[in-house]
Order: structure tokens, then C-alpha cells, then sequence
């Protein structure tokens, strides 16, 4: 079987959707990459899995974590905010 290399043209739409992304060539895969929202500034939310070295960015923060699984324990000192951190 040949793999086919990731490649993404154009612009992520509103929900940071690459609407051209492509594997293979000439097929649309819709994989969202990255999201902005307009009730908070600035955000540029990335998916830790698009990148090729993750393990490179840890964590600076926990946003929403009044939604996270009860069975799911992180064991860090990092700040968390039930909902999103302040601006």
C-alpha cells in the first residue's frame, strides 16, 4: 500500500477546518486543526496531534476542567480554571 504525504492548501474555515486538505491528493479529509472563538480574543486553539513533535509544548494551563471525566487524574501543578482562564 503507498502512503500518501499530508498536505493542506487553503484556509481553515470558522471551526478550523483546512477545507482543502489533502491525503491523497484530491480528497477532502476535513480534519480540524486549530479553532478560534470570537468570545475570546486572541485564542488560537492548535491540536496538540497536528504537530510532529507534541511532547516539545507541554501544558502551561488547564482550561474547562469542570467538564473533565472524574475517572481522569492529571498529576501536575498547573493552574485550572472550571472554564476558560481569565484575559
Amino acid at each position: 500500500m503507498r502512503r500518501h504525504p499530508l498536505s493542506c492548501r487553503g484556509r481553515a474555515d470558522a471551526r478550523g477546518t483546512v477545507p482543502l486538505c489533502h491525503v491523497p491528493p484530491r480528497q477532502r479529509c476535513g480534519t480540524q486543526l486549530c479553532f478560534t472563538a470570537t468570545f475570546l480574543p486572541g485564542l488560537i486553539d492548535l491540536t496538540i496531534g497536528s504537530f510532529d513533535a507534541p511532547e516539545t509544548l507541554p501544558p502551561t494551563l488547564h482550561y474547562r476542567d469542570s467538564k473533565r471525566l472524574p475517572w481522569l487524574q492529571v498529576a501536575d501543578d498547573l493552574p485550572r480554571y472550571p472554564e476558560f482562564p481569565p484575559q
